[in-house]
């Protein structure tokens, strides 16, 4: 390695004895010759030497002038650097180092002193360090002595402000989006602010940001926060605010302020303290935290109605709550004897051991338990979650059913550390389960029994009509209903004596209708006199002559409708004690259903013999009447028609008054006819010889003829009678004479109670679906889309038949403005012989059979009748005709 040249050291103390050297050789030189001048030599020369004398003692004095001025000119910038380094070394910079570079002694001095304040600014350094050390132990034993958060941050607050000497100082904490004023030192109450958001002031920006943030000097300008002392309000140097930040999370904020500016050691201090005072106080808040919410575990593990133990694995019992104490507590004296009050305390067994001991544990089956089956064991053996029922069986005699699940737990090595159990008494519970096992039991005995008694019911509803397969059936229901019944009995009161009616399982030596006189005395007689049930058990009776049965039961056959009747027995011959409380009820209901359904049937037989024998009067009737009816339509007819005979002579001619007679022979024969073929018709109808002859034709036209045939009538008193056909050509399948019957019914009707006004008839569809027809809009109607067009009906065929039963069914409307009908009169119409006006004064006359007959007529077509009234306003009667009758189609 090639050795660097070094700058020649030059000396000033040389340069300034070389200087002085050289000025006392030229001041010795003019002194000598000045002295050599005086004493001798001639003026010349002493001239010549006063000259040179004074020559060598101005380069003298100029030599010692210029050396002093250019050592002073040299020296000068290098003092005053050192008193520059030495002043801010005196002011606490020791980071301050001298920029002379001399090769002399100065230069030299002015390394030696960077030296030495290199080795005073790391002796400092050191020192600093050491007090900031001594600081951070004085206030870890803050920290570390308590765990009160109170205390913590209020000790703290005081020692930081101790050590960093601030006269002013405050902690904010964070709660969820803002600051809180946890603790304050040396301040005004009133100037401290106790909420601070982010972003706020001093404080709330370092909190946002994050980072220290210090205000000195010109920062400080307007600021109103004062340090009250008794000389007066002094105003801080030096604010600032240190965020306490801990894994990047916001715990808070720290706030000093000082009457002097902060010192470097003071910011290093608090630069190490802000992390320490975060983690103890995050530290703080977590224990306490922890406390609260282990006391409210704790508060909650005593307060549980559930039994709570947990043991080592070993089954020691470390911690139990009030509701296990109580559980699994006993009540003991010491060694047996009363107690100084008294009174015995309970005591808590200390391991499963003991309460092995202390109490007879038995299973739901009653199986004595030993200790490895208890659950607490068998989780810890298997490592799984075990549960099972246990029975506490006291030294009192009480038990005490506790439904208890164990779990294993283990530790951060997977070691087992112990298991917790839970108890819960079960035993109200199995009570009240045990109790709605008992409800629901009674409940399905009583719905089988109602189920049996609807099927009983049912079943002899079934057979009301047939007396004997009635007795029968209840016979066969009761034995099936009450499984121990091995026979059965039904005796019915007949003539004075007691009769068996219905049997099963009787031993073939018994009559299946065997009788007993009221004088005898059986079982089944008593039962029948008295009314009470009776019940033989273990063979104490027998249930009739030579029938000795081990378990029967008889009840009466009653009801508050039909009396007593009879009696119902059930028994068997080789089970004893075979009655429960359940079957008397179940009889006893039989008893009363079957006298019940046997009244019913009586009943039911008399009013059938009865609807026979006015079935075969309503019979007789109609066939004496269809008889006279006919017999009386001959003489009628021959009346009838000599009348028309004599009217229509011409030989002699019939004089006024005899024409009149004959008038009124052959009006009053027509009318007479008209209501013997109505009776007659109604004959026929309820004797079911009322026939029709369906055939192919225009109703239309039909309605058409008989408006015109009817005209007459409604021109003599001045109504305005006219036909509306709103479907135009319309052919039906029907008996075309019934029909004509059925309008002329209603609309002879219409006239003979409409006064004045309007008479019409209305022909349409009952589905209005109307297209317009060129030839028939012009006159206001319209055809039906899917009405059926027939002109030539001699060439009917199936195809044209088919079309009918698509057609929908046909609405004839006979609507007038007569004196109309009231609404308690419209529902008995069309009863036979019925009129509105029923007294002997009544205007119009008539029998009361046009509409029942024209009700009977539109039926037998398949078809309705129906009406709409308004006393004063008119009627409408309306009647639907399906359009093709209900019958074989046979070509016409």
């Amino acid at each position: 390695m090639a050795n660097v040249a070094l700058p020649r050291r030059q000396s000033l103390v040389r340069r300034v004895l070389a200087g002085l050297f050289t000025s006392i050789i030229l001041l010795t030189t003019a002194a000598v010759l000045l002295l050599f001048h005086v004493h001798q030599g001639t003026p010349e020369f002493q001239q010549v030497a006063t000259w040179i004398a004074v020559a060598a003692l101005l380069m003298g004095l100029g030599a010692g002038i210029f050396v002093g001025l250019s050592i002073v000119r040299s020296i000068q910038p290098t003092l005053a650097e050192l008193s520059r380094v030495a002043e801010a070394l005196t002011a606490g910079d020791l980071s301050v180092r001298s920029t002379v570079e001399r090769n002399d002694e100065l230069g030299e001095f002015a390394t030696v002193f960077n030296r030495m304040a290199t080795q005073l600014e790391a002796k400092t350094a050191k020192l600093e360090a050491r007090d900031i050390q001594f600081g951070l132990q004085s206030l870890d034993e803050v920290l570390v002595n308590t765990t009160d958060i109170t205390k913590l941050i209020r000790g703290s607050l005081e020692k930081v402000c101790q050590l960093t000497h601030a006269q002013l100082g405050s902690i904010y904490l964070w709660h969820g989006d803002r600051l809180l004023l946890s603790a304050e030192w040396g301040s005004n109450p009133k100037q401290t602010p106790t909420t601070i958001h982010l972003g706020e002031g001093l404080v709330g920006q370092a909190a946002k940001s994050g980072e220290t943030i210090i205000w000195e000097g010109n920062e400080l300008t307007g600021q109103p926060l004062v340090y009250k002392t008794p000389a007066g309000d002094l105003l801080p140097q030096s604010l600032s605010a240190w965020p306490l930040v801990l894994k990047k999370n916001l715990v808070g904020v720290l706030f000093l302020g000082s009457l002097t500016p902060l010192t470097a050691q003071n910011r290093n201090f608090l630069k190490s303290v802000d992390r320490r005072l975060a983690t103890a106080v995050s530290n703080a808040q977590s224990v306490q935290t922890i406390a609260m919410q282990r006391e409210e575990l704790t508060t909650l593990f005593e307060q549980l109605a559930d039994g709570i133990v947990l043991s080592d694995p070993a089954g020691r019992i470390l911690k139990i709550n009030s509701a296990g104490r109580a559980m699994l507590s006993v009540i003991a004296t010491a060694e047996g004897e009363a107690s100084s009050s008294g009174q015995s305390s309970p005591v808590v067994a200390k391991s499963m051991a003991e309460i092995i001991e202390q109490f007879d544990i038995r299973d739901p089956e009653a199986n004595p338990l030993d200790l490895s089956d208890l659950v607490i064991f068998r989780a810890m053996a298997t490592g799984e979650v075990t549960e099972d029922q246990i029975v506490l069986r006291q030294p009192d005699g009480s038990e005490v059913i506790l439904s208890t699940k164990a779990a294993p737990l283990v530790g951060m090595g997977a070691e087992l550390i112990g298991s917790v159990m839970i108890l819960r008494d079960v035993t109200s519970e199995r009570y009240r389960e045990k109790v709605i096992q008992e409800t629901n039991r009674i409940m399905i005995e009583q719905q089988k029994r109602m189920s049996i008694l609807q099927r009983l019911t049912n079943l002899i509803n079934q057979q009301l009509q047939d007396l004997n397969i009635l007795l029968e059936s209840t016979v066969e229901a009761t034995c099936d209903a009450i499984a121990w019944a091995e026979l059965c009995i039904l005796a019915l009161y007949e003539d004075d004596r007691l009769v068996f009616s219905a049997t099963k399982g009787l031993p073939d030596q018994f009559a299946t209708d065997a009788n007993f006189s009221l004088e005898q005395d059986n079982l089944l007689l008593r039962v029948f006199k008295e009314g009470i049930p009776e019940e033989i058990r273990s063979g104490e009776a027998s249930l009739v002559d030579n029938l000795a049965v081990k378990s029967a039961l008889c009840v009466p056959i009653e009801s508050s409708r039909s009396g007593r009747l009879g009696v119902l027995a059930i028994a068997n011959t080789e089970i004893a004690d075979a009655i429960s409380r359940e079957d008397i009820n179940l009889l006893a209901s039989f008893g009363v259903q079957a006298a019940i359904a046997i009244g019913n049937a009586q009943l039911i037989n008399q009013i059938e013999a009865q609807n026979a024998q006015l079935l075969e009067a309503t019979q007789l009737k109609s066939q004496f009447l269809a008889n006279m009816s006919h017999e009386l339509r001959t003489p009628m007819n021959a009346i009838i028609g000599f009348s028309q005979v004599l009217l229509r002579q011409r030989r002699d001619s019939l004089s006024e008054n005899q024409q009149d007679m004959l008038e009124r022979i052959l009006r009053n024969g027509k009318s007479l006819l008209e209501l013997i073929n109505d009776i007659l018709d109604l004959s026929k109808i309820e004797a079911g010889r009322m026939e029709a002859s369906p055939e192919f034709f225009h109703l239309d036209e039909l309605i058409q003829h008989t408006c015109d045939s009817l005209q007459p009538l409604a021109s003599n008193k001045g109504l305005n009678f006219f036909f509306n056909n709103q479907i135009g050509r319309c052919t039906i399948y029907h008996d075309p004479v019934r029909v004509r019957q059925v309008i002329t019914n209603l609309v002879s009707n219409a006239i003979k109670f409409t006064d004045h006004g309007d008479v019409k008839v209305v022909l349409h569809y009952s589905q209005p679906e109307p297209i317009a027809n060129s030839e028939d809009d012009r006159d206001g109607q319209f055809i039906h889309q899917s009405s059926v067009e027939l002109d030539h009906i001699e060439h009917l065929n199936q195809a044209d038949s088919n079309k009918l039963d698509r057609q929908p069914p046909v609405i004839i409307d006979v609507c007038d403005t007569g004196i109309g009908i009231d609404a308690e009169h419209q529902r008995t119409i069309f009863e036979q012989f019925r009129q509105v006006d029923q007294s002997s004064t009544r205007r119009h006359g008539g029998t009361g059979l046009g509409l029942a007959i024209t009700e009977q007529l539109v039926h037998m077509m398949g078809g309705e009748i129906s009406l709409a009234s308004t006393p004063g306003q008119g009627s409408t009667f309306t009647v639907e005709l399906p359009s093709r009758y209900k019958q074989p189609f046979t070509t016409v």
